[in-house]
């Protein structure tokens, strides 16, 4: 592109609002480019000398091609396809070649150029022609025959014609046949030629093409029979649909070759006799399987293209057996993309089973979260010590389904979890814990800690060493440092290693967990003893407690006197939003083998909600509500929704905040039904207590509380709160008498649709939202006294207030948003701010409603 530099700049006057920039381009200078525009017409005397390329942009008058050649007397290209228009707007003819002989270039929009011997005279300079339509054999011999042409792009047109290239200088031609009828392409005197494509439409019959050796690089598109006539002995380069000449196996310098929706049993045998064919892309091949790949010595790249797709949308396709290319001895990359859903993944077993020098990159078309997984599965798999058989039957597992939820876990055996719990696959992670806790159970039942066991530890134990080691001489068990025959259980941790050493028909695999429980069995902490009711009252007050010195203190009493199921869930909300990183390890420590296992991959979770979340970012602003609702929907399915509406909770009850993500969750479920409890305040329901964003605007100054009027969305900085919504509780109003409904700054966007139940509130508080109208059934609360429509986005007075016969008090101050100024937003009514005021026959109807306006 060329450089521009500023020249000179006018600044914004009393005189001029605009601003005046003027350009000079470093490789311009004799404005040797010129754009011809209807705005140029008609043409003036002056003539160009100095313009040599023409882009021809004219589309309701013509001049004559003379008068065209008396002002651009030196033209040597002639766009008439300027910016790739569809339409055309000048046909070449005979008078454009006589009135330009010097034209070296010529673009046109596919129209018929017709050229006959006595024209050749004028077209001597010609090089380049592009997006012609060709209709006979004269024009195509007579242009092809140019003294100085070298590239074509050409569309050949009619029927029942025979088309021979007569020249010699040609190098490059891309032809678009579109004729009817049988056809003899003759090229071959063509002696220069060496890129040659062809794409043949869908009306095309029968073709015979003949080519000159001289041809390197070949593409060929075809809908109908073609025949290669020519021997190519120089070919190296070679793009062919769906054709695959059996005479190509006279190229001998091909390294090159893609072959698109070729259909047979297997591979020619003859691509073997190619002693240079280096890259070989199969495109959509319908072929049962390769076959033998073992005679192409040079061949060191493959790439298999296996989906058939059409714009965005992938098909499945079957896949041939990939059997054959095991033997390729050079081969050293393998490129294979799959439809998302492939309808025969059989076959796909041999990529599981690539001698390490062969590199694998794996594509799912249009899927690149799904490539990246498959290529670290196939990782995973071929570098774990697995049997050939085990190797294959967990890879066509893996490739069958699309997300790790679906697999079947009765076909998931004990060496598959294991292998992934050491590869740290987090998507299996779950699947791994479901597994872990059904073994250890299982095993747990089947015998028991004793005298004569003996323990080893795989992985990372909640449990520290030194517990371990008291335990062990408390119960007359034994621990091993290493997995040998003596070793009766092992305690399977997280980040297990050298699992393959595992015998999963004799070793006993148990978790946290089951520890724990034999631990607890043989011997409970005086906190679990039934005693100790009194005391793990307090201790659960501290917990609960906003102070973190009571929260250490209650951990220290914990770790002697044990834990109750009570205190699972408030220890957990001081692990996740502690900024202790010490006491979040002792937590940890506490909380192993305690619930589920989707609550032990939450303990286990890296993720928090530290002091950071309810600061200020990086800008200065502060977080706040959306940065915890968007934590929460990002865990629902790690820690499963009954964990995240628990925390919700947790988390509100402790830091004011966090409730919006159990609003918004269905009415029915009891938690949120316990949630809304909290939100009742005698008749009044606070439900910006539960979906407000206070913090947000109670930490900023004035600038950015006007900015949070005016962009609502930007300022809590969270895309995924843009269309939440928490519908108000239907049937609170009946069970429960509520006169004042706080709705004020609860990002709402237009009433939640269930407002219309709140029969008797008698005050509104609809403060610092983003509402532009009111619906017609507001009139429905017809009891309403207060209303507050402040710091909201109406451009006009809300008519449904008319309907509102008891009002007595209405706010309207900033109920529009602020006015866009030049370097800020504002109120000014002096500039261009325009508050929203009661009508004449608003004040009249109401004489005795107290009306807050903007002074």
């Amino acid at each position: 592109m060329p450089c521009l530099t500023v020249k000179s700049l006018k600044t914004f006057n009393s005189d001029s609002a605009a601003i005046e920039f003027e350009y000079k381009s470093n490789n311009m200078n004799k404005q040797k480019t010129f754009r011809l525009e209807d705005k140029h017409l008609p043409l003036d005397n002056s003539v160009h000398a100095e313009v040599t390329d023409l882009f021809y942009d004219l589309n309701y008058s013509h001049p004559d091609w003379a008068e065209l050649a008396h002002k651009f007397p030196n033209l040597t290209r002639l766009d008439l396809n300027y910016y790739g228009r569809k339409e055309p707007n000048r046909i070449p003819d005979a008078q454009l070649f006589i009135n330009f002989p010097k034209l070296k270039c010529l673009d046109a929009v596919a129209q018929p150029l017709v050229l006959t011997p006595e024209q050749a005279p004028f077209l001597q300079h010609l090089e380049e022609v592009n997006n012609v339509l060709i209709t006979d054999a004269i024009s195509f011999a007579v242009l092809t025959g140019l003294p100085a042409i070298k590239s074509l792009d050409v569309r050949l047109g009619g029927s029942a014609v025979d088309l021979t290239a007569a020249g010699k200088s040609l190098q490059k031609i891309r032809m678009v046949l579109m004729v009817a009828d049988c056809v003899q392409l003759d090229m071959s005197q063509s002696d220069k030629l060496t890129h040659f494509s062809l794409i043949m439409s869908d009306c095309c019959a029968a073709t015979r093409l003949s080519l000159p050796a001289s041809v390197i690089v070949l593409d060929i598109v075809e809908t109908a029979e073609l025949s290669l006539a020519s021997e190519l002995p120089n070919l190296v380069h070679a793009k062919l649909s769906p054709c695959l000449p059996e005479v190509l196996k006279h190229s001998k310098q091909l390294e090159y070759l893609e072959v698109c929706h070729f259909s047979a049993s297997s591979l020619p045998q003859w691509l073997q006799e190619l002693p240079k064919l280096s890259h070989l892309s199969l495109l959509n091949p319908e072929l049962t399987e390769l076959g033998d790949m073992g005679g192409l010595s040079a061949l060191t790249e493959l790439s298999l293209k296996l989906h058939h797709y059409y714009f965005d949308q992938a098909y499945t396709f079957n896949a041939p057996k990939l059997t054959g290319l095991l033997n390729a001895p050079a081969l050293n990359k393998l490129n294979v993309t799959l439809s998302k859903q492939t309808k025969e993944i059989s076959s796909l077993k041999a990529l599981i089973s690539l001698p390490k020098r062969i590199e694998l990159k794996l594509d799912v078309y249009n899927h690149i979260a799904r490539s990246d997984e498959l290529n670290k599965l196939q990782g995973i798999l071929q570098n774990a010590e697995l049997t050939a058989e085990q190797r294959g039957h967990y890879w066509l597992l893996l490739l069958g389904i699309d997300k790790p939820k679906k697999l079947p876990a009765e076909k998931l055996d004990a060496r598959f979890h294991l292998t992934f719990m050491e590869a740290k696959y987090s998507p299996l992670k779950s699947l791994a814990q479901a597994w872990l806790r059904s073994r250890a159970q299982v095993d747990a039942e089947r015998s028991p800690l004793g005298t004569d066991s003996v323990l080893f530890i795989c992985g990372k134990s909640g449990f520290k060493a030194a517990e371990l080691k008291e335990k062990a001489a408390e119960l007359g068990f034994s621990l091993s440092k290493k997995l040998d025959s003596k070793v009766t259980h092992i305690l399977l941790g997280s980040n297990p290693k050298q699992t393959a050493a595992i015998d999963v028909d004799q070793h006993l695999i148990i978790d946290d967990t089951v520890l724990s429980q034999w631990f607890s069995a043989d011997a409970p902490k005086f906190l679990q003893q039934t005693s100790a009711v009194p005391m793990l009252d307090n201790v659960l007050d501290m917990l609960r407690s906003p102070d973190e010195t009571s929260h250490l203190v209650a951990v220290t009493m914990l770790e002697q006197g044990g834990i109750t199921s009570e205190m699972q869930l408030p220890l957990f909300l001081i692990l996740k939003t502690t900024d202790n990183k010490a006491l979040r390890k002792q937590i940890q420590t506490l909380l192993a083998g305690l619930g589920d296992n989707l609550f032990q991959l939450a303990v286990q979770d890296r993720v928090t909600f530290d002091g950071k979340m309810r600061g200020l970012n990086k800008h200065g602003d502060p977080i706040g509500e959306g940065a915890v609702y968007k934590k929460l929907k990002g865990l629902n399915k790690r820690w499963g929704k009954a964990l995240c509406d628990e925390f919700s909770l947790l988390y509100f009850n402790h830091f004011g905040e966090g409730l919006l993500w159990l609003l918004s969750q269905k009415e029915e479920l009891a938690l949120r039904q316990q949630a809304i409890g909290a939100l009742v305040e005698g008749e009044r329901l606070n439900w910006h207590k539960g979906c407000g964003f206070e913090r947000m605007l109670t930490l900023g100054d004035d600038d950015r509380r006007v900015k949070c009027h005016l962009y609502p969305n930007i300022y809590l900085r969270s895309d995924v709160l843009h269309n939440i919504k928490a519908p108000l509780p239907i049937k609170l109003p009946s069970k429960t008498r509520i006169t004042e409904l706080d709705l004020h700054n609860c990002l709402l966007g237009e009433l939640p649709t269930s407002f219309v139940h709140y029969v008797d509130v008698t005050k509104l508080n609809l403060h610092f939202n983003h509402l532009s109208s009111l619906p017609a059934t507001l009139a429905t609360l017809s009891k309403i006294e207060d209303l507050d429509l402040s710091y909201n986005h109406f451009d006009e007075f809300p008519a449904v207030l008319f309907k509102l016969t008891n009002l007595k008090r209405l706010d309207l101050r900033r109920a529009r948003q602020p006015a866009r100024g030049v370097f800020n937003c504002h109120y000014d009514e002096n500039e261009d701010y325009l508050p929203i005021r009661a009508p004449q026959a608003f004040r009249d109807a109401f004489p005795e409603c107290e009306i807050l306006e903007d002074e």
